[in-house]
């Protein structure tokens, strides 16, 4: 009854063309999200199947809108209608193939499936396109209705083997579902639920609505019907990264495109305006999968270059602290007494390797964070601890450039914060090092204070202070100000440290009077 009430409102609408609408927002919503899934990892039998199934969803939505626009050409209509059902098959076989492979990047078919399974598909295929299922036409479609075909005894060879597949990727995604870790059952349940109300609708409205009380006037929703997994699928894909897909951004955009050039259609005033509309749509629809295709490829790129840094990283890290290791072995006496002048130039290499040290692990996080491969192990500790081991990390490099490092900090103090240990140690280290890096007179001050609910970490120095235009760039990626061209620096290490800190729900900003009067660095940071 309400479903009968709801064609009737649409029809009331007098939007003649909004069959079409559906068919073509389907169409175009698949094929694109069949296609960023595929770009994704070509590799993938997961992806690839997706991208199959796509293909034939895609197909079927489109022929099965056509059979019912032929009006007077009975032979062709009956073409159409077989069709309808051969590509119908394959759409469920897809189906129940992806259901086995998900979410495997490789997978092996049992004998079962190779030897029996994909045969009968075929088969089953094959006999659609055959008197055997649809003899011939009743009744020719008039404007708004569907053809009318007598069914044969095939049908049921048809519906057997179809209503197999799609219970059978019912039982494989809840199977998979319930079987999931935590982490992926929100996404697996998401798609488990797109495919059942998707294939639900059709099985009904599709299928034993036209069999068993000759109620065809659903049919060319068709297209509808898929969009329920469509959307299921890409929200899971967008909010738990189902796929790994990262660049939904694109696809979204490419379809609100299409959406454009569909809406257009169903206004169209005439034949031909619908036909040229048509014609911008299925232009719009190429260009979107080129535009999301250099996207991916584009990424790819990024991801390659990605990889190459941390490789790159990870490899130099060794020789460096090799040298880092021996040159602190020296300064200690470890390998015997050294004059004053081998001393000083010992601590020279130590101040230089922490440099090179830093930049190679700023370089390795910003690799790791376009990665996505960065993670934060938040949990309480004593930040107090961790500051005065910073400090005493960088007495060398202050005590190269004749200045100090010194904090009111007592032995005793302790301030509990939660929060990532060694990603506020690399924060405080870098806020430390250029605090020396800038200061060529006096020193660095370290105090910790704390409130109801933060502790507070400032650095402040005597150095060359910022300026007001350089102050909003501060935190930014690979900023300087000519001021500071000439200092060892990947401009990194400030926008890094705004990255965690934001992470770890605190906040870290800066203050100075002006060049040449100081500048001071705070770091808020939640209690334990």
């Amino acid at each position: 009854m309400f479903t009968t009430s709801f064609v009737e409102l649409v029809k009331s609408l007098h939007f003649k063309n909004l069959d079409l609408l559906t068919v073509g927002i389907s169409v175009a919503a698949i094929s694109i999200l069949g296609f960023v899934i595929f770009l994704n990892n070509r590799n993938s039998i997961t992806n690839k199947t997706f991208a199959s199934l796509a293909s034939w969803a895609m197909l079927w939505s489109v022929i099965n809108y056509l059979s019912y626009q032929t009006n007077d050409h009975v032979a062709l209509t009956l073409v159409l209608m077989r069709l309808v059902l051969f590509s119908a098959t394959w759409f469920a076989y897809h189906l129940y193939k992806l259901s086995v492979v998900f979410p495997e990047n490789d997978f092996v078919f049992s004998k079962p499936y190779k030897y029996y399974l994909v045969p009968a598909t075929a088969l089953t295929s094959l006999l659609t396109l055959t008197p055997f299922v649809f003899p011939r036409i009743v009744q020719v479609s008039a404007v708004g209705s569907v053809s009318k075909t007598e069914v044969a005894a095939g049908i049921a060879v048809f519906g057997a083997m179809v209503m197999f597949l799609i219970f059978g990727s019912f039982y494989h995604f809840i199977k998979k579902t319930i079987s999931a870790k935590p982490a992926d059952r929100a996404k697996y349940r998401l798609i488990l639920v797109g495919t059942v109300v998707t294939f639900s609708l059709i099985i009904v409205f599709n299928f034993i609505y036209p069999a068993l009380f000759l109620e065809v006037n659903y049919i060319p929703m068709g297209g509808l019907f898929i969009l329920p997994f469509i959307g299921f699928t890409g929200y899971a894909i967008f909010k738990h990264r189902l796929f790994n897909v990262k660049n939904i951004i694109a696809a979204l955009f490419t379809f609100f495109l299409c959406f454009v050039t569909l809406v257009e259609i169903v206004f169209a005033p005439d034949m031909a305006q619908m036909l040229l509309r048509i014609a911008v749509f299925l232009v719009a629809l190429m260009i979107s999968i080129m535009l999301v295709r250099n996207t991916f490829e584009l990424e790819a790129a990024n991801e390659k270059k990605s990889e190459f840094m941390s490789f790159a990283s990870h490899e130099l890290r060794s020789p460096i602290t090799a040298i880092k290791s021996y040159a602190t072995l020296l300064l200690e006496g470890g390998m015997g007494r050294i004059n004053p002048d081998v001393k000083d130039g010992v601590q020279k290499i130590l101040v230089s390797t922490n440099s090179v040290i830093g930049l190679i692990a700023q370089y390795l996080n910003k690799a790791k964070m376009e990665l996505g491969q960065f993670s934060y192990f938040i949990m309480p500790f004593d930040i107090a601890k961790t500051v005065r081991a910073a400090i005493d990390n960088v007495q060398v490099n202050a005590e190269q450039k004749g200045i100090f490092v010194s904090t009111k900090l007592k032995e005793t103090d302790v301030f509990n914060v939660k929060a990532d240990e060694s990603k506020v140690r690399e924060v405080i280290g870098n806020i430390l090092d250029n605090a020396i890096k800038f200061t060529k007179i006096g020193g660095v001050l370290v105090t910790v204070t704390q409130n109801k609910d933060t502790v507070i970490i400032k650095v402040a120095d005597t150095g060359s202070g910022i300026t007001a235009e350089m102050m909003p760039l501060l935190f930014k990626k690979f900023s300087k100000d000519d001021a500071q061209k000439n200092i060892m620096g990947s401009g990194l290490g400030l926008y890094l440290s705004r990255t965690f800190i934001d992470a770890m729900k605190g906040r870290i900003w800066a203050e100075s009077e002006g060049e040449g009067r100081g500048a001071q660095f705070y770091i808020e940071l939640p209690k334990a």
